[in-house]
């Protein structure tokens, strides 16, 4: 339990030592085995993550206003047109396996990248809406009347549910964000979320409260969950069935959570569905839960360096595809965005040392 509190110390230093002295704005992924360099342009994720951990430790505000906008400006340097705000690195990079895997699944939506270049603009936004500013334009790339939609869902990968449910969330906050601050296609918008919630619904499973059209794993199924319910913490709707999805989580075994994404996901969907139920139900066994992820979460944490590896052993680390660091053993930024964001999480459910963490919006 004391770790909540030493936490910020320890991981703003290994902040600052990711942090670029010729680039400004510019994060490493890694300490030292980064494969590309900051003399090239790249690394708008890294330092969408480095934004990300900022916030939820409550320590924007301790940067100075030419700190801000460095960063502000890395991240808009990487927009481009239709409102897209992507790292062309990723995308030359990953084009012959995009191209591969839409050709052997006989499924061309990302053929060119587009669903990554859908994923990277949403969360660069989310991070220019953290350091309290917003994109240029409103972002195109998406469906904007019933048969493109219905076309969009078509295409979608229903067997792996985390992937489609991912996809359904960025629809839901890209046409949330340009009603909001652009006044985009207001009405369309509000249709096409309906739209979205509907077809939502028809995938939860009314034993489990999960949502998913095909049977899988449990992984699947708690990946999916997070992106549903954030989804959802976006239009402030809430959580039908809480009570089954709280047993669904506690029920699923600690293998199924292996790098960071899934252990993330898993308190992700718990405190919110036990939010949903004013931290009621089964609290004695949500608060058991949460004190055997905080020792769970301890086998990734490097307190030398001061971050969380995104993998429990040594490997290299991949972003969209590509395939960003050396194999090593060791603290990533990855890893130590999602950790924090869990351990805030965990704070908040405990009600402890809140006022160390920031809810940070996805």
């Amino acid at each position: 339990m004391r770790w909540l509190f030493e936490l910020k110390t320890e991981i703003l230093p290994f902040l600052e030592q990711l942090k670029s002295s010729k680039r400004r704005g510019f994060f490493r992924y890694s300490l030292m085995n980064d494969i590309y360099s900051d003399d090239i342009k790249w690394g708008l994720g890294n330092t969408v993550f480095a934004v990300k951990t900022y916030f939820i430790l409550n320590s924007l505000k301790e940067m100075t206003e030419n700190e801000i906008n460095s960063i502000v400006n890395f991240i808009r340097g990487f927009q481009t047109k239709g409102g897209a705000i992507s790292d062309s690195l990723i995308t030359k990079r990953t084009a012959l396996r995009n191209k591969i895997a839409s050709i052997k699944n006989f499924n061309f939506s990302n053929f060119f990248g587009q669903k990554t270049i859908i994923a990277e603009t949403r969360q660069a936004i989310v991070a220019l809406m953290l350091l309290g500013k917003t994109p240029y334009t409103p972002f195109l790339y998406i469906p904007y009347n019933q048969r493109a939609i219905a076309n969009y869902f078509k295409y979608l990968n229903w067997r792996n549910i985390w992937a489609a449910a991912s996809h359904i969330n960025h629809l839901i906050f890209f046409y949330t964000i340009n009603s909001k601050y652009f006044n985009f296609k207001k009405r369309e918008s509000e249709e096409l979320i309906r739209y979205c919630l509907d077809r939502i619904c028809m995938l939860q499973d009314k034993n489990e409260g999960i949502w998913f059209k095909f049977d899988t794993n449990p992984r699947q199924k708690v990946n999916a969950a997070m992106k549903i319910i954030s989804a959802f913490n976006i239009i402030k709707k809430n959580i039908e069935k809480a009570d089954r999805i709280i047993d669904f989580i506690l029920d699923v075994p600690e293998e199924y959570y292996y790098d960071g994404c899934d252990n993330l996901n898993a308190i992700f969907v718990l405190k919110y569905a036990f939010d949903s139920t004013d931290k009621s139900y089964r609290s004695k066994d949500v608060y058991s839960y949460c004190h055997r992820s905080l020792q769970r979460y301890k086998n990734y944490f490097f307190h030398r360096e001061g971050g969380f590896s995104f993998y429990p052993h040594a490997a290299p680390r991949r972003y969209y595809g590509l395939k960003v660091t050396n194999k090593f053993l060791g603290p990533d930024i990855h890893g130590t965005m999602l950790f924090t964001w869990a351990l805030s999480l965990i704070a908040s459910i405990l009600d402890i040392n809140k006022q160390n963490f920031q809810e940070v919006i996805n």
